[in-house]
C-alpha cells in the first residue's frame, strides 16, 4: 500500500453545501405537562462545520490542503461558517453571499448522547445565474494548482448543472481526479468524475432498484456504470462494507470493520475526503477506498460529525498492510 508522505502536499478544492452544525446538550428529568414531550434542561452548546465544510475540515485533519467553494446567507450563521473556516485555516475567498436566502443550519438537541430533535433552517431553491456564474469563477481560480475536486451535495442550492458541469469537465481538462458525494435530484448532473460515492439508499433510489444484498448492490453499481461517465462506484453500504466497481473490471467488496455505531453523521463527507485526499497523493481507487472504508467505521463511533486525522489513516494503512 501507498505511502501518506504525499498527503500533506496537496491540495483539495471542495465545492457544495455548506452548513452549520449547531449541537445544544441537555438532560431530561421529566415529561412536559403541556404536552407528551421530554423537558430537555440546556447545559451547553457547540457549533461544528457541515456539509461541504465538513469535508473540509477533514481534509485538513488528513494533513492536506483545502479550498471550499458555496454559497452562505447574509446573516450571522454565514458568519459562523467564515470562523469555523478561519480557525482551519481555510480561506473564506470561495464563499459567494446569497442575501436571499439563510446559510443552512441543523441545530440538534442532545440528552444523555441521544438526539431528541433535529431543527433545519434552509432554503433549497436553485441559486441565481449569477451566482452560480461566480461560484464557477471561483471553483475554476481554485481549481489551478489543485490536486483534486470533491463535490458535496446537499441539495442546498449550491450544485446544479451551471455549476457541476464546468467544474467536472475543467477537472477532468486537467487531469484531476474528481470525487463526488451525490444527492439524487442531480444524479445525472455529476459527470465525467473519476469516482461517485452513493450510499446504498441512494444507490437504490438512482436505479430504481430494491437493494436487499449483494447481488442486488453489484447490480445497481454496473447500472449507474452504463448511465453516467464516471471511471469508478463505491457504493457505501453501512455495517456491510462497502463496493468498489470500476469501469472494465471486477467490483470489490470491502467488508466493514466491526465497531459500535453512535452517529452516521458526516461518515459520507470522510468518505469524500479520505478518498480526495488519497486519489490528490496518488493512491489508486482500490487503495483509497479500503482506507476510506476504515475511516468510515472510526466516524460512526462519534458523536456528531468527526474528523479523522493522518495519524488515525496511518494506524488503519498500517493494519491494512499487515492483513488485519
Amino acid at each position: 500500500m501507498n505511502s501518506l508522505s504525499r498527503w500533506p502536499k496537496s491540495r483539495v478544492v471542495v465545492f457544495g453545501d455548506v452548513i452549520l452544525d449547531r449541537y445544544v446538550y441537555g438532560s431530561v428529568g421529566r415529561i412536559s405537562p403541556e404536552a407528551p414531550v421530554p423537558v430537555v434542561r440546556l447545559a451547553g452548546e457547540e457549533v461544528r462545520p457541515g456539509g461541504a465544510a465538513n469535508v473540509v475540515a477533514n481534509v485538513i485533519a488528513l494533513g492536506a490542503r483545502a479550498s471550499l467553494v458555496s454559497l452562505v446567507g447574509d446573516d450571522r450563521v454565514g458568519e459562523e461558517i467564515a470562523e469555523l473556516l478561519g480557525s482551519l485555516g481555510v480561506s473564506t475567498e470561495g464563499l459567494i453571499v446569497d442575501a436571499g436566502r439563510p446559510t443552512p443550519e441543523k441545530t440538534r438537541i442532545l440528552a444523555r448522547h441521544q438526539q431528541m430533535i433535529r431543527l433545519d433552517r434552509e432554503n433549497d431553491s436553485s441559486c441565481s445565474a449569477p451566482l452560480a456564474e461566480s461560484l464557477v469563477s471561483r471553483g475554476l481560480a481554485l481549481l489551478e494548482g489543485a490536486d483534486a475536486l470533491i463535490l458535496s451535495d446537499y441539495a442546498k442550492g449550491t450544485l446544479g448543472h451551471a455549476t457541476v458541469e464546468p467544474m467536472l469537465q475543467a477537472a477532468r481538462k486537467r487531469g484531476i481526479p474528481s470525487i463526488v458525494d451525490p444527492k439524487i435530484r442531480h444524479f445525472d448532473l455529476f459527470q465525467p468524475a473519476t469516482v461517485v460515492t452513493p450510499n446504498q439508499a441512494e444507490a437504490a433510489q438512482a436505479t430504481a432498484r430494491e437493494i436487499r444484498g449483494s447481488e442486488d448492490v453489484r447490480q445497481a453499481a454496473q447500472e449507474i456504470l452504463e448511465r453516467i461517465d464516471v471511471d469508478a462506484v463505491l457504493v457505501t453500504r453501512g455495517e456491510d462494507g462497502m463496493l468498489l466497481a470500476p469501469r472494465g473490471a471486477e467490483p470489490a467488496f470491502i467488508r466493514a470493520h466491526s465497531r459500535e455505531v453512535y452517529d452516521v453523521t458526516g461518515a459520507g463527507d470522510t468518505v469524500a475526503a479520505v478518498m480526495g485526499v488519497a486519489l490528490a497523493a496518488g493512491w489508486s481507487l482500490d487503495e483509497a477506498a479500503r482506507v476510506a472504508n476504515g475511516a468510515a467505521s472510526l466516524a460512526v463511533g462519534r458523536i456528531g460529525t468527526a474528523a479523522i486525522t493522518l495519524d488515525e489513516i496511518r494506524s488503519i494503512r498500517d493494519n491494512l498492510v499487515a492483513g488485519d
